[in-house]
């Protein structure tokens, strides 16, 4: 028994439209910024940083400055959600860096990475700090990908 050409075309045009809906609900997603961005805009801001410290195009220092930039973003987000009022203060602000490795329950390794990257800010040195960029992008990425939860968690609660 031979199948007729009017079978066939279902069998191709199915699989082929599935593929092409998954691509795109896929690029969809991937370009989909988590709703917290939008009610709070440092962490929206700590992403962009994030993005830009991995990106390897970039001179090595100017990447170590996202790296920091990323992380503080976030400590600052998490201090105005504590009642600090992080506008009027002199920055980088230890406190706000002690509420935010606190909050993100940072682990020994992040604390020290946090470090680095907070005295290097401070610094007036053009040395970069002692470590990996890789390092301290993952670090910054950990602790993004904490706060971002914490928040979403908050969101989803309330």
């Amino acid at each position: 028994m031979l199948l007729q050409v009017d079978h066939l075309a279902p069998l191709v045009v199915i699989p082929v439209a599935c593929a092409i809906v998954g691509f795109l609900l896929g690029r969809i997603l991937r370009g989909r910024q988590p709703r917290v961005y939008g009610l709070r805009p440092r962490l929206a801001i700590s992403s962009t940083y994030l993005e830009e410290a991995h990106n390897k195009r970039l001179w090595i220092h100017t990447r170590f400055r996202c790296a920091y930039e990323s992380v503080y973003f976030l400590f600052c987000e998490i201090a105005c959600s504590r009642g600090m009022d992080v506008e009027v203060m002199e920055h980088p602000n230890t406190n706000v860096v002690r509420i935010g490795l606190s909050e993100t329950s940072a682990s020994p390794q992040e604390q020290h990475v946090t470090g680095l990257l907070v005295a290097w800010a401070i610094s007036v040195t053009p040395s970069l700090p002692g470590l990996a960029i890789e390092e301290a992008c993952t670090v910054a990425e950990r602790l993004h990908n904490a706060t971002v939860s914490m928040f979403s968690d908050i969101m989803d609660n309330e």
